[in-house]
């Protein structure tokens, strides 16, 4: 049990975890520290280490999934809220951990497998929604959620592999400031963004039943494919020049 008071720690949270800039970190990240810190200072002072946070992570993601598969408008906004205390989880794991300055490669590990577990999911549970629709042919539709979670899984294996081959080089990077379209591009593009900031537009659609949000995903999907694209070719290049 930690000696502080909670307001002691929620107080040094804050500071340690709270973003100076919108560009810095994701946008979900901004969104969900508005609860995360009051979690977080909740399990710190119930002794959590940040492998059970990450644990709660995973079931609050599958928990969010299977509501979200159910047809019924309110189980979908019930699905997105256990959305939102998934990404609210991610964040926790990462403050307790900086907090108690308890770090692992297991606890690394862990998370990184915890996307792998809930993505896929998520992605199971709005291709469901989007079936129910009937606005567009259910196979062109199921190809294009297989190609979605591919790009998605393909794309945390690259960044992952990169900044493991940047800690091998030793050549850690300076942050590099964005101009606000670059950086809202770039957001649009992960997966835990789309989950938290776009599927609300979905369960929006499911109480208007007229399937905008099917037409704004497949615009989406287009800009994900053409970039996924793009650095499938960069990787490639720097590849064979031998970086």
């Amino acid at each position: 049990m930690c000696n502080s008071s909670y307001s002691e720690i929620l107080q040094k949270l804050k500071e340690i975890c709270i973003a100076k800039s919108l560009r810095q970190g994701m946008l979900a990240g901004h969104i969900c520290r508005l609860l995360s810190p009051y979690c977080s200072a909740l399990f710190i002072k119930r002794s959590f280490t940040p492998n059970q946070v990450t644990l709660l992570m995973i079931l609050f993601g599958i928990i969010g999934s299977v509501f979200f598969m159910i047809s019924n408008c309110w189980c979908k906004l019930v699905g997105y809220i256990f959305w939102y205390l998934w990404f609210t989880m991610d964040l926790s794991d990462g403050e307790v951990a900086r907090y108690t300055k308890i770090f692992s490669k297991y606890g690394v590990e862990m998370d990184f497998m915890a996307h792998l577990i809930d993505h896929p999911l998520m992605n199971i549970a709005i291709w469901l929604t989007f079936l129910s629709f009937n606005i567009i042919d259910p196979m062109i539709l199921s190809l294009v959620f297989i190609v979605t979670i591919s790009i998605e899984l393909i794309t945390r294996n690259i960044i992952t592999f990169q900044h493991f081959h940047k800690k091998i080089a030793n050549s850690p990077q300076p942050p590099v400031e964005q101009s606000l379209i670059k950086y809202f591009l770039t957001q649009a593009l992960l997966y835990p963004n789309f989950i938290i900031i776009f599927t609300p537009l979905i369960v929006i659609d499911c109480f208007l039943g007229n399937g905008f949000s099917l037409y704004l995903y497949l615009a989406w999907f287009a800009y994900l494919t053409l970039s996924f694209l793009r650095m499938i070719i960069k990787q490639v290049i720097l590849f064979y020049r031998g970086h």
